[in-house]
């Protein structure tokens, strides 16, 4: 984690059949545990390695080429990102995890509606989807604290969250500046300026996170 209180992530790890694709920041990546391995495809499907500048770097699995309907892992710089675009029900149907199930249901491990305990306490739902390690298998290539069952996932102290104020690096109006791309003020712009202002970083306006709509051609990291 960086020396400032706030949540992202530097490595993802998709899963098909028994092959894997890990992306890690700055567009480092493995497939089937093998470091800066061929890229052709992950378990038959294609992927497509893409670097839009130097700080981006954008692995694109095409599940259907006909529906645009693809599993997009994206870097930039050490923040790292997963985005499914077009999902269908025919393959993302079953879904369900940390962010839902594929109807938007926010539930627990055994199917339970948890919505409204989660939107009450968003914590709890996070420790709920801990990885297991009697139910899921390790598919990173390091293996970090906290792993379960010895540790829960680690909360931040109430000191710990006030410890740096909003904007301590950047002022709104020069992050305001740097979102300008978002010309009608709204959800997109108003979360481009908050997340520029606490990572400290003009640059985080350019990475193609906050837009509402993108397409197969203008992926979202």
């Amino acid at each position: 984690m960086r020396p400032y209180q706030y949540s992202y992530i530097e490595a993802a790890v998709v899963q098909i059949g028994d092959d894997t694709l890990e992306v890690t920041s700055f567009g480092e990546y493995a497939l089937n545990g093998i470091g800066n391995a061929d890229l052709s495809s992950l378990a038959g499907y294609p992927i497509r390695r893409t670097s839009p500048n130097e700080k981006q770097h954008v692995f694109e699995i095409v599940i259907d080429s006909d529906t645009k309907e693809s599993i997009f892992l994206s870097a930039f710089k050490d923040l790292v990102a997963v985005k499914i675009h077009n999902g269908s029900l025919e393959h993302f149907g079953s879904s369900q995890g940390l962010i839902g199930t594929f109807d938007g249901k926010l539930v627990g491990r055994d199917g339970t509606d948890m919505t409204a305990s989660v939107q009450l306490n968003p914590n709890a739902g996070g420790q709920e989807w801990q990885v297991h390690s009697e139910k899921e298998s390790m598919l990173f290539r390091t293996v970090r604290s906290p792993q379960h069952p010895a540790q829960q996932c680690k909360l931040p102290s109430a000191t710990e969250t006030k410890s740096r104020r909003l904007g301590e690096t950047i002022a709104h109006q020069a992050a305001a500046k740097a979102c300008s791309m978002y010309h009608e003020e709204g959800p997109a712009k108003e979360a481009c300026i908050f997340d520029v202002m606490a990572i400290g970083d003009l640059d985080m306006a350019q990475a193609g996170a906050f837009s509402l709509e993108r397409t197969a051609e203008d992926p979202v990291v």
